[in-house]
C-alpha cells in the first residue's frame, strides 16, 4: 500500500506526479453531505501552461497496482501563487460539468412520470442519465413544465420523488438510499487502509446551537459536557473513519470495516474529505447499515 502514482490530464494532456519523474501536485477534496456536489482544489507546482477556468481534469490514483480514475473535475476559479522559487496554480474545481448550469426550459403534456421528466431535462442540458432509479416516480397528471438551471430542476426532481442525486461530470445518478443500491462492498481492515480504530461521532456546540437542532430534530441523546458545552450524537452518521486514500471509496459506497476495538460491521459513506498531499488519506462519515 505503500507505493503509490497519480496522474492530472488537463484537457487530455497526462501529467505525472513528481514521484513519477513529473510536476508536484496536491488534491483536497471534498464530498459534500447527500445531494451536494464534490468540490476539488488542486495545487500544481510549476506548470507552463496556464490552466483557465473551464478547463476540465481527470485525476488518477494508485497504490501498489490498485487504482484508477477517481474523478473528473471543471476548473471554477484559478488563483497564482509562490512558494519559495516555485510558482503554483490553484486550481479550485465543481465534480459537476458545466452543462449542469445550462438553462434548461421543458414543456411535457400529458401524465407525464418524474424519471421521464429528468431524462428530458438531462437531454436538454446535455447531461446523461446514468441511473434514474427513484423512490417515489412521482406522477404529473396533466403537464410538466420547467425553466431554470438543470441542477436546480434536478435537485427539485431529488427532493419531490424521496431519492438521491449524485452528479459526478456529466453523469447524473438518481437513487435510493438502501443497501441494495451497491453493487460491491469494499472490505476496509488495518491491512487495506484503515489508519485508526474508528471515531463514534459526537459534535460540541454551545447550548443555544444545541437546543434549536434538537428542537429540529437534527440532533439526539444530548448530555453535559460542562457549564457551557453540550455533547451529542448527531443523525447524519455514525462514525469517522480514517484510512489511506483508495480511488473507489466515494460518497454512497458500502463498506465492511474489519476487526478493530471499537466497532466492525456494515457502513454507508455519506460524507468524505481527501488529502493527497504529503500523506495520501481519506476521512470518512459513514452511517451504519
Amino acid at each position: 500500500m505503500n507505493s503509490r502514482k497519480a496522474f492530472l490530464y488537463i484537457n487530455g494532456v497526462e501529467i505525472p506526479h513528481e514521484e513519477q519523474g513529473g510536476l508536484y501536485f496536491e488534491a483536497a477534496y471534498n464530498s459534500g453531505k447527500i445531494n451536494e456536489i464534490g468540490s476539488m482544489k488542486f495545487k500544481i507546482y510549476n506548470l507552463s501552461q496556464d490552466v483557465v477556468p473551464g478547463t476540465v481534469i481527470d485525476y488518477d490514483f494508485f497504490r501498489g497496482d490498485y487504482g484508477g480514475r477517481f474523478g473528473t473535475y471543471t476548473v471554477k476559479k484559478r488563483n497564482l501563487e509562490k512558494s519559495g522559487g516555485d510558482t503554483v496554480q490553484v486550481l479550485f474545481c465543481s465534480e459537476r460539468a458545466m452543462e449542469t448550469s445550462n438553462i434548461v426550459s421543458v414543456s411535457l403534456k400529458g401524465q407525464i412520470t418524474a424519471d421521464k421528466a429528468i431524462k428530458e431535462i438531462c437531454k436538454a442540458a446535455g447531461l446523461n442519465p446514468v441511473s434514474v432509479e427513484l423512490k417515489i416516480n412521482k406522477t404529473f397528471p396533466n403537464s410538466f413544465s420547467c425553466y431554470g438551471k438543470a441542477l436546480d430542476e434536478l435537485k427539485e426532481l431529488a427532493k419531490d420523488t424521496s431519492s438521491q442525486l449524485k452528479i459526478e461530470n456529466k453523469d447524473v445518478y438518481f437513487y435510493i438510499d438502501t443497501l441494495k443500491q451497491t453493487n460491491k462492498i469494499i472490505e476496509l481492515n488495518f491491512e487495506s487502509g484503515l489508519i485508526k480504530n474508528p471515531r463514534a461521532a459526537e459534535e460540541l456546540t454551545t447550548d443555544n446551537i444545541s437546543n434549536i437542532k434538537a428542537s429540529n430534530g437534527e440532533v439526539k441523546a444530548n448530555y453535559l459536557t460542562n457549564d457551557k458545552l453540550k455533547a451529542k450524537t448527531t443523525n447524519e452518521y455514525d462514525f469517522i473513519i480514517e484510512c489511506l486514500s483508495i480511488h473507489t471509496l466515494k460518497k454512497g459506497v458500502v463498506l465492511q470495516i474489519g476487526d478493530n476495538k471499537v466497532w466492525s460491521g456494515l457502513c454507508k459513506i455519506v460524507e468524505m474529505e481527501m488529502r493527497n498531499n504529503k500523506t495520501w488519506t481519506q476521512k470518512l462519515k459513514v452511517k451504519v447499515v
